[in-house]
């Protein structure tokens, strides 16, 4: 799934902007409709290259190395 930027008007009349994954531009436009917005735009969004991104946030690869152990401690935890 690709990510992409979007620029839209919601149902009362405002400009509204934010980031959908989907797997086309024309699926992330039928999203948006599904969520009473009105795309105007919908660009792909060119990810940060070394940083992993969520939702369009790029994270740091520190912070990654440690979200992974940590989760990796509670699925440990979880099977004995």
């Amino acid at each position: 799934m690709a990510v992409f930027d979007y620029v839209a008007i919601d149902a009362g009349g405002k400009r509204a902007t934010g980031v959908i994954t989907a797997d086309s531009p024309r699926a992330a436009r039928k999203d948006l409709r599904l969520r009473q917005l009105s795309p105007l735009e919908v660009n792909e969004t060119q990810q940060k290259s070394g940083a992993a991104a969520v939702r369009g946030k790029s994270v740091s690869g520190g912070d990654l190395v440690l979200v992974t152990r940590q989760l990796a401690m509670l699925v440990q935890a979880g099977s004995t």
